[in-house]
């Protein structure tokens, strides 16, 4: 499955990046620029930076379900492989994980160059993007078993935007919290750094809850 999705990024895209990618790099270094002139010389390059992952995140928030490992799941083949349902997941979102540590990589190394941020803070947001892309599948994964026979996309997308809200809100304050505890206040970095373990213990909980969606092909959307 991995190298299947890579194969058709290759041959569809920019090597990794799709224009969906390549807007959102844009997009997002326009902003940080934006903020940095409305800012001036007062701008600090921590406000600047989380500006950028929280904006970087909102836009995952609603293209993360779009990726390959969305459309094999419309698909009979998955649920064919003679393999772990857990394996399977991990492989049908491997593609989704790799493009968007690459794309952060693009993103925060030029946002953070302009900002003014340090390397490790550059590599604890690239790092942390990676993980809310695992936790935003996740999301979707905990969707589909709970609401996919549900016929209303309408319906669909507002639980979906709550979902992801209340996902986010344990690492949140895990970050906030324990890096304010253990550093006596809170560093960009820190934070991020326990943001991203309370992000992949909920996600790999949520994932291993939910595995049981390719033991039967209970998704409309199969044909």
């Amino acid at each position: 499955l991995l190298y299947k999705h890579l194969l058709e990024n290759r041959r569809t895209g920019i090597w990794m990046f799709d224009t969906m990618s390549l807007v959102q790099i844009g997009v997002g270094l326009g902003f940080l620029l934006i903020m940095k002139v409305t800012m001036g010389e007062e701008g600090d390059s921590t406000v600047l930076v989380t500006s950028l992952i929280c904006f970087s995140a909102y836009f995952q928030m609603f293209t993360t379900g779009a990726g390959r490992w969305g459309k094999e799941l419309t698909k009979q083949f998955i649920y064919l492989i003679p393999d772990s349902p857990f394996r399977k997941l991990a492989y049908a979102c491997g593609e989704s994980l790799w493009k968007s540590f690459l794309e952060g990589i693009l993103l925060f190394a030029a946002g953070g160059l302009l900002a003014g941020a340090d390397f490790v803070s550059i590599l604890m947001c690239i790092i942390a993007r990676t993980g809310l892309s695992l936790l935003f599948i996740a999301g979707n994964v905990l969707m589909e078993r709970l609401f996919g026979d549900m016929t209303s996309k309408g319906l669909i997308v507002m639980l979906y935007f709550i979902l992801s809200i209340l996902l986010l809100i344990p690492g949140i304050v895990a970050g906030l919290t324990l890096s304010s505890l253990c550093f006596g206040r809170i560093t960009l970095a820190a934070a991020l750094l326990f943001d991203i373990l309370a992000n992949l213990i909920l996600s790999g909980l949520i994932f291993a809850a939910c595995q049981d969606i390719l033991h039967r092909v209970d998704i409309t959307a199969v044909h």
